[in-house]
């Protein structure tokens, strides 16, 4: 059984609020990254915890949200961000994939489960027990539905 919340803005708050401050201060795990953006509107620094699988000098993550995700919004007016992989941050430019080599590089890339936190985040969303081929069938399916995103690394 899907989570019934998991399309609601107000579900992904909730888990803004109880994931994001604790990878301010710890690494984050394989698999996510502390993404900071400019609010679109304030202008002010906004942090968001995301699942980002890194490839190279790229760095892929999918809005499951799509056109209604915050983060997503503050990239496209706002490319110039920051990202926190492990205990090392990152400057970056994000933007929506283009091209359909790029989608496919992606979602070869964000389909395998990452790290532990893959299995936290699908028990989260799907409200059930997760296995490696049931977290493989949801990113794919996240991946479709959602905005598939590559921040690309800008060197030091």
């Amino acid at each position: 059984m899907s989570n019934p919340f998991a399309e609601s803005r107000i579900f992904h708050r909730i888990g803004h609020l109880t994931n994001t401050q604790v990878w301010k201060i710890a690494p984050a795990p394989v698999g996510l990254a502390l993404l900071t953006t400019k609010g679109r509107k304030t202008g002010r620094r906004r942090e968001r915890a995301i699942r980002a699988v890194r490839v190279g000098t790229d760095v892929f993550a999918v809005a499951l949200l799509g056109a209604k995700c915050d983060w997503l919004a503050n990239v496209r007016a706002n490319p110039e961000v920051q990202l926190k992989l492990g205990g090392t941050t990152y400057e970056a430019v994000g933007r929506a994939l283009s091209s359909s080599q790029e989608v496919a590089q992606a979602l070869e890339a964000y389909t395998p489960a990452a790290g532990w936190y893959d299995y936290v985040d699908y028990a989260n969303l799907v409200w059930s027990f997760p296995t490696r081929d049931r977290l493989v069938r949801a990113h794919i399916e996240w991946f479709r539905t959602g905005t598939p995103v590559v921040f690309e690394l800008q060197a030091r």
